[in-house]
Order: structure tokens, then C-alpha cells, then sequence
């Protein structure tokens, strides 16, 4: 059986049956209406951490779906129209090509989460970064998504896909704002290049002045461990880290009475060299939690500033 949901044996029908009966969203009611043109990204990422990317690509999925579904007419998925024309050699940085990864690869977040969201997918390109990066993609998409994906250099070729009536004027289409405006600006948000005020990596050097932080120098593959003991199950473990330069890996171990030591949360590379990485994780035992930052560099240091703490329930410092 291949997952999807026209093609499902008798025990996964039954257990997405289940699943859908008692799954709930538990997220703060969330009030983000916004798209975002991906030749902004490298701003983005040094204005969010790369899982509230995620998040954000999750829930206006979600949003999408719950939308069309509304209307109580049938449909095969989403269209996307992914304008990538004049694209510059930001794309291929690093941190972006990671979060792609994350998103669209066998086992990203759109394939394991969202198999049957997407119908096809129009990509307009007349720029030799995007046929770099296509062919990249190439290597880590599934044949599935593959197979729904069409290359276009010229937006008259959106019609061969998508009716008039349903493409907005200014990709040659009839639908235009009740104004006229061919853009359709009252439903799409057009981003403009994201000042550098917003970006959240301060100088470095205001934290090697802050003794709230503790700086340390990493070597070349290595990694440090902060212990923390919890005496109280329901406070939380957070933690904040910087980077001088270049991504760490963070993760959290814990470790019971009997000795044995279980991974909590999984090491994950994270780009603090950009945007400062925090977070958060209520303790649900007893014990030794082990916060782990590595340098996966292979031929330098790294200077990194961090604090971990413990925090009550009720948001208070543990004294």
C-alpha cells in the first residue's frame, strides 16, 4: 500500500480513522496571514529561527487545506505558482538549502505530513541559479513530487495548467482586485526586502560583556555538555546560544536513576550564527538533563555564548 489515502489496507484506514477522531490542534490560535517570496529567505532566516519556517510552512498549509474544504467541492490539491525569475546566488546558501532539505526532501515535512496536499507544482525560471537548484532538488525529491512538478521560462505557458479565470492579471490571467489591480493585492501579500534592523544576530560582542552568558570556545568536532538537575516533574529546561560564527548542533539527554541515558531531544544543526537559537522543553521526569552544543566544523574553532536554565511552572527562575 503506498500511504496515500485512496490506496490504504484495512488496519491503516482504520488506525487513520482513529488518529483523526482524537488529534487536536493545541497551538496558540495562531493569527499569521502572510506569504513570503523565497528570493527574501536569507533575510528571513536572520530574522526567525529555521523551525518557525517550518511552522510557518505547515500552518498555511494546514490553512489552505481547511479553506478549499470549506467550499464542499472536490479537489485533487493545492497549485503552487513559484515566480523565480531573476533569482540571485542567495538561494544556494547554505542555511536555505538546509531548510529545503527539510521541507522537500524523502523525508522532510511535505512528503511525511502533507503526501496528498499538493497537485502541481509551476515553477517560472529563466535564471541558471534556479537550474542549479532544480537539479539539486532533483537529487533529494520523492518521484512522487517529481511527477507534479513543471518547469516554465515564460508566464504565457501558467495557461496551459490554470484557467483565465482562475490566474490572476498579472500572470496573464482575467482575475484582478475589484479595483483592477492585477496583482490581486487584497488576497496576496507582496514582501519587500527585509530591512537589516530586523535582523536578530546582534554583535557578538555584546554577549563576551554580558556575564549572564557564559562563552566558551568549541574545537573543531568536539562538543560541550551542561548538566542539569531536575527535582520537580513539569519545569522546563531553556536555553539560549549564539554563535560567533557558523552552525552548532544542539541536543538534550536525560538521565534516570537506574543510569540509563535516553535521548530527549535529538541533535539537530542549528544556524546561531544568523539568528540566536532558543527554546524550551517541559521536563516530564526526574533526573540529569544533558544539554549538548557540538562544532560539526572540520577545520575550525567556534566561540559560542549560551545561558541554560531551569524554569518553574509558573515562569519563575529555580533558585
Amino acid at each position: 500500500m503506498s500511504g496515500f489515502s485512496n490506496d490504504l489496507s484495512d488496519e491503516q484506514t482504520n488506525a487513520l480513522a482513529i488518529m483523526r477522531e482524537h488529534l487536536s490542534d493545541v497551538s496558540s490560535n495562531p493569527l499569521l496571514d502572510d506569504d513570503y517570496l523565497l528570493r527574501f529567505l536569507r533575510g528571513l532566516l536572520q530574522c526567525c529561527q529555521v523551525k518557525d519556517l517550518i511552522w510557518l510552512n505547515s500552518y498555511s498549509v494546514e490553512k489552505a487545506d481547511v479553506a478549499v474544504k470549506a467550499i464542499s467541492k472536490p479537489y485533487k490539491g493545492a497549485t503552487f505558482i513559484l515566480d523565480y525569475r531573476n533569482l540571485g546566488m542567495d538561494m544556494l546558501s547554505k542555511p536555505n538549502l538546509d531548510l529545503q532539505y527539510q521541507l522537500n526532501s524523502n523525508d522532510g515535512i511535505f512528503a511525511n505530513y502533507y503526501p496528498e496536499f499538493v497537485n502541481k507544482i509551476i515553477l517560472i525560471s529563466n535564471s541558471t541559479v534556479m537550474n542549479i537548484l532544480f537539479k539539486l532538488y532533483k537529487a533529494i525529491a520523492p518521484k512522487h513530487t517529481l511527477s507534479k512538478i513543471e518547469l516554465v521560462k515564460d508566464i504565457k505557458d501558467l495557461k496551459r495548467f490554470i484557467d483565465e479565470d482562475q490566474l490572476i492579471g498579472y500572470y496573464g490571467g482575467t482575475l484582478v482586485d475589484q479595483d483592477g489591480d492585477p496583482k490581486f493585492s487584497s488576497k496576496i501579500t507582496y514582501p519587500s526586502k527585509i530591512p537589516k534592523s530586523y535582523y536578530m544576530a546582534p554583535s557578538f560582542a555584546d554577549y563576551e560583556l554580558n556575564s549572564d552568558y557564559t562563552k566558551v570556545d568549541i574545537e573543531r568536532g568536539q562538543e560541550i555538555t551542561i548538566e542539569i538537575e531536575v527535582n520537580t516533574i513539569g519545569f522546563s529546561i531553556i536555553w539560549f546560544v549564539l554563535s560567533k560564527e557558523g552552525e552548532l548542533e544542539i541536543g538534550i539527554n536525560f538521565k534516570g536513576e537506574s543510569g540509563e541515558v535516553e535521548t530527549v531531544e535529538p541533535m539537530a544543526e542549528v544556524h546561531c550564527h544568523l539568528c540566536p537559537e532558543s527554546g524550551s522543553k517541559i521536563c516530564s521526569k526526574v533526573g540529569i538533563y544533558t544539554v549538548v552544543i557540538k562544532n560539526n566544523a572540520l577545520l575550525k574553532k567556534k566561540r559560542v555564548a549560551y545561558n541554560v536554565d531551569v524554569l518553574k511552572e509558573d515562569g519563575h527562575d529555580v533558585i
